[in-house]
């Protein structure tokens, strides 16, 4: 019966996207974020859980096909699992073929104290080999309990140092889920080099998602270490290595939800190449990183229906090579917003 329903999509519906890879499968390289739909913290709070669903709905049908969430992305410790469970509703809800979205979550991370700050997250110490497999468990009984995660991503690989022996085993338990059928394929979030290099030992490593974004660019531009928290050089190594790369923070994150970044403010040259485009600045950035980088896809975290537009007006943007080098070369005002 969805199948039957998702052939009489109109065209604006159709998949519009080009495409990356993840795992064995290709998903459009736009899709939906659901960390605003889950936490408290942002300005103006989280949406209902009604219009969160619909949320979802009406991006599918916009032709997206990878919704990334965790089961962090929630108000606090006592509301674990809240995104994954909108998720799962909204698949109930909505009449395509289902078999075609590509859900992504995490697990390693959590929440404490009230939820109403950004800082209120921390790692799960020590995660251990029993408690990974624990929380793969729950994450997949929250998305229905039916399928196999489609891509599980480890979400705080700089919580170790890449030759720690907990990292190995830990790396080892996650390749097990994917022997075991429990997950399609495998990220890690948050990571550096070495990290993706020892995962590598144990599994065709997925995806990989960092912060990048024309504020934090050490995934591009940084230098390659082993120390734990160092994450320069990320990008190319993924691009040389064919791993889909999911940059959070694209348009600024968090800072830029409370007003500590601002695009228009900060980065004017955008602005003058979006108009003379007669794009938005927003669209033109999220346009340029696929540009620069075609392992790129993005998540868009979104909070309102009225910006799903914006994720079909990046799509339609074509760069030239010397606006690609143009925006790749521009710096931060001195008064840039720090994060």
């Amino acid at each position: 019966m969805k199948a039957q329903a998702a052939e009489k999509k109109s065209p604006s519906q159709e998949k519009i996207f080009a495409k990356v890879k993840i795992g064995d499968r290709f998903v459009p390289a736009f899709g939906l974020g659901t960390l605003p739909i889950g936490v408290l913290y942002n300005k103006g709070g989280r949406p209902s859980r009604e219009s969160a669903v619909q949320l979802i709905v009406e991006a599918l049908n916009l032709g997206l096909r990878f919704i990334d969430t965790s089961d962090v992305y929630c108000a606090n410790s006592n509301d674990m699992h809240y995104s994954e469970e909108v998720i799962r509703d909204a698949l109930l809800a909505w009449d395509g073929d289902i078999s075609d979205v590509c859900v992504a979550t995490k697990g390693g991370m959590a929440r404490f104290g009230d939820g109403d700050t950004s800082n209120s997250w921390r790692e799960v110490m020590p995660f251990t080999p029993t408690k990974l497999r624990a929380c793969v468990q729950a994450s997949k009984k929250a998305l229905g309990g039916t399928q196999p995660i489609a891509l599980w991503q480890f979400h705080h690989a700089n919580a170790y140092a890449a030759d720690d022996k907990e990292f190995h085993d830990l790396m080892k338990a996650a390749s097990e889920l994917i022997a075991g059928g429990e997950v399609g394929a495998i990220g890690l979030c948050n990571c550096g080099v070495a990290h993706i290099k020892v995962a590598s030992k144990y599994f065709k490593v997925a995806t990989v998602q960092n912060e990048f974004n024309l504020w934090e660019r050490k995934c591009w531009i940084g230098k390659v270490s082993g120390a734990k928290s160092n994450q320069g050089g990320v990008i190319p190594y993924c691009v040389e290595n064919g791993i889909t790369f999911m940059p959070y923070g694209a348009l600024g994150g968090n800072a830029a939800r409370n007003g500590r970044r601002d695009l228009v403010q900060d980065f004017p040259g955008v602005v003058h190449i979006a108009k003379a485009k007669g794009v938005s600045p927003h669209a033109l950035v999220l346009a340029w990183m696929r540009a620069k980088f075609p392992n790129i896809l993005h998540i868009v975290g979104l909070r309102e229906l009225a910006r799903l537009e914006g994720i079909r007006e990046a799509h339609g943007i074509s760069l030239t090579p010397t606006e690609v080098e143009t925006i790749a070369a521009m710096k931060k005002p001195p008064a840039a917003r720090k994060p």
